[in-house]
């Protein structure tokens, strides 16, 4: 199929804007390119979780094939795609590309030009994330523009003329995107697509960054945005959200209380967008307590949330008894089918709870089910849960319903019984595969804790402390199993980070001996990948400064001395005599660390060189130069989280982007043990007796190329709160201590 595109839609000349080399432009320039290739990682992270997903869920053979191969792609590439795309938007911060938007048109003559569906599909998706990026950044990206157009000095800028806005971002992410050959524009179209739907990728926080910078330099705040005709980009059809937004006065931190009323406003978008599609055959849940977002609409709409949250107290906030009565039933027939069939997966509550897709509860209460189903949701899509695990928590969706209608604070209290409870159990579960071992134990003591609260809650919280005291007892005892295991492998890694210190010091040292002359090439390759692993073990043995040190330095000498130039009969005569004795000890050495046939593969190699030189013949030299590494500046902000880690870190390690295995082969493992340097990390999973130990550069690199991920350290129901509401969990609470407190069920 073809469409007609407009040709002419982007004006591709700026205005001559003049943007400075250094000072403020400068730092955020600098900014910029530290921090937006680790937002798209971010956004990388969830395409993979996603598509791993959908591989598995495809519905035929040929969907699932096609989609692994996408994943494969991406994931191949996605080293060369960050630094491309940082590298194309450096180039229209500085000016050497356009920082349009640009539609991908086969200009002509004519106005219009045919263009495939796919090309138009393609921009449509691209201008779809500037909006996502936009939203975002609603509340920092509009304060920035002005700073930036005061700070060049312009009476106006136009958004797509900001090198650092939304348009320019996905143009430079467009263009490295169509760089790599190995990505398709099926593929483009997809990372596009999904990005704008994977949520925030932290672009608020880096035009706060920016706007820190400015605000430092002393470009003053400004107290309007341009006119929306001047701030329109022209070649979208349906103006940005900062492009009619008016920038706050940053200087005044709002209240809490007032920060979450903002929140509770977009949740309310979202709430309507949701609420309709419950079930498409039944009316709309209270659809006339859902006004629109417009004028005093807000307050209305407001309103059921924040009685849902417990924001407001007196009569309309207590719980409707006969709505915990029918929910009570519910529950019983959950306990009777699971005790049945132990695999019995409970209903999504949207649908289990009575009376809510027909309308039947009140704006509150249909806005607590509508709260606590997005909480599920959340809790459904992490994938560090097994599904068994999902299966078991997912029992707890009515008993979680009704805490959260018996205290109203449930969202906003961190210690809420009911929510310390589903924390606890979701902290504990994380990486356990049915295939370790205890997982049958794990699985049936958590269906056996959660099943007691399916039984037994009505609307006493107190039920949630008890099982929470019993499943600590429970997991202590499993800790305690472990400990001799944990002693082990702390042991085995602190002997590898041993190793690799010494490894470090002998290549130091083996550089200051070998820079300067010229060697064979297998003779370099000797030095370093055989030579250098024996002084290593040897120093790791009996210490760095140590005479079997010492001893195998002297080994190394001898043998640079064995394979320089013999030009005439006298060195060549040598060379015969000191032969026999260097082999020996070469051999002896390399047999102690690796293997007879090692020593015996690299012995015939040197061996190659000395009969050459024992002929008279000249082997190919090569010099032998200090290497120096540079630090990789986008390597920064993996820095920086390599050295906020803390031990309890959870960690997911993809092994198909590493060992080219089948893409999906995903496996969760805790942080529970780091060298005093920082230089080895070791890693357990929940199966005694496997562990990971990894080097400080292993860890780098697989945090690079996105084979290692960091799970949200924080607990899963703060996680989906601060995704639901835009804010974390501090804030919740800060803001429900401004209100009176509300009446609960004794």
């Amino acid at each position: 199929m073809w469409c007609a595109v407009s040709g002419d839609q982007v004006d591709t000349q700026s205005r001559n804007i003049d943007f400075p080399v250094r000072g403020p432009f400068a730092e955020c320039r600098d900014t910029m390119r530290g921090q937006v290739g680790f937002r798209l990682d971010t956004g990388l992270d969830r395409i993979a979780e996603t598509m791993r997903h959908d591989v598995v869920s495809a519905p035929d053979a040929e969907s699932a094939e096609s989609l692994r191969q996408m994943l494969v792609a991406l994931q191949s590439s996605r080293v060369r795609l960050r630094d491309e795309f940082v590298r194309q938007l450096l180039l229209r911060i500085d000016r050497q590309v356009p920082t349009e938007l640009r539609a991908r048109t086969d200009r002509s003559a004519h106005a219009l030009s045919l263009q495939s569906e796919a090309v138009v599909d393609e921009y449509v998706a691209a201008r779809s994330l500037v909006q996502t990026i936009d939203s975002d950044a609603l509340d920092e990206l509009p304060l920035f523009h002005l700073r930036l157009t005061k700070l060049l000095g312009a009476s106006s800028m136009r958004l797509h003329e900001n090198p650092f806005a939304a348009p320019a971002i996905v143009g430079a992410l467009d263009d490295a995107l169509v760089s790599i050959s190995e990505i398709s524009l099926d593929l483009r179209t997809n990372v596009l697509r999904r990005l704008s739907s994977v949520g925030s990728m932290g672009f608020r926080t880096l035009y706060a960054q920016l706007n820190a910078v400015l605000a430092t330099a002393g470009v003053a705040d400004s107290t309007s945005l341009p006119q929306p005709a001047e701030a329109r980009d022209t070649e979208t059809a349906a103006p940005s959200p900062i492009s009619n937004a008016i920038a706050p006065n940053s200087s005044q931190v709002a209240p809490p209380l007032e920060s979450l009323t903002d929140s509770l406003t977009l949740l309310v978008s979202r709430l309507q967008h949701v609420l309709p599609k419950v079930n498409a055959s039944t009316v709309t849940p209270s659809t006339s307590d859902w006004p629109t977002l417009n004028g005093s609409g807000h307050a209305r709409a407001v309103d059921p949330i924040r009685g849902a949250l417990g924001l407001t107290s007196g009569r309309d906030a207590a719980p409707d008894n006969r709505l915990l009565a029918r929910l009570s039933d519910v529950q019983a027939q959950i306990a009777l089918a699971t005790e049945a069939l132990p695999d019995y997966v409970t209903p999504p509550l949207r649908d289990a709870v009575p009376g809510y897709a027909d309308g039947a509860v009140s704006a509150i209460d249909a806005t607590t089910i509508e709260l606590v189903a997005m909480l599920f949701d959340f809790v459904f899509a992490r994938r560090e849960l097994a599904d068994e695990i999902k299966g078991i928590l997912g029992r707890l969706q009515i008993p979680m319903l009704k805490a959260a209608m018996v205290d109203r604070r449930f969202f906003l209290r961190r210690d809420h019984p009911a929510r310390n409870l589903l924390n606890h159990l979701a902290d504990a579960s994380v990486g356990w595969r049915r295939t370790d071992e205890q997982a049958e134990v794990f699985l049936q003591r958590l269906q056996d804790l959660v099943s007691d609260i399916v039984r037994n809650f009505t609307d006493d919280l107190s039920v949630f402390v008890s099982a929470r005291s019993e499943f600590d007892s429970w997991v202590a005892v499993l800790e305690a199993d472990h400990a001799q295991q944990q002693v082990a492998s702390e042991r085995e890694a602190e002997a590898a980070d041993r190793l690799a210190q010494c490894a470090a010091a002998m290549r130091q040292r083996l550089d200051e001996r070998v820079t300067g002359f010229a060697l064979p090439a297998d003779a370099r390759d000797f030095v370093y990948g055989v030579w250098q692993p024996v002084l290593a073990h040897t120093a790791a043995e009996f210490g760095e400064d140590s005479a079997e040190v010492d001893d195998g330095l002297g080994t190394l000498d001898e043998l640079i001395w064995s394979v320089l130039p013999k030009d005439d009969a006298q060195s060549r005569a040598l060379l015969t005599q000191r032969l026999p004795p260097l082999v020996r000890h070469l051999r002896e050495r390399t047999v102690a660390v690796s293997s007879a046939e090692v020593a015996g593969m690299w012995l015939d190699r040197l061996f190659g060189i000395h009969a050459g030189l024992l002929r008279g013949a000249t082997p190919e030299y090569v010099p032998m130069l200090m290497e120096v590494v540079a630090e990789q500046t986008e390597d920064r902000p993996y820095l920086a989280v390599m050295e906020q880690l803390q031990r309890g870190q959870w960690v997911e390690f993809d092994d198909s982007v590493v060992d080219d295995v089948d893409a999906g082969a995903l496996t969760y493992a805790r942080l529970t043990w780091i060298s005093p340097r920082r230089t080895t990390y070791l890693f357990t999973t929940r199966s005694v007796g496997r562990a990971r130990i990894v080097s400080s550069a292993d860890l780098l690199q697989r945090l690079r190329n996105g084979s290692a991920r960091l799970l949200d350290a924080e607990p899963i129901v703060d996680q989906a709160l601060k995704a639901m509401f835009g804010t974390d969990a501090t804030q919740l609470e800060l803001a429900s201590k401004q209100v009176p407190a509300v009446a609960t069920v004794a």
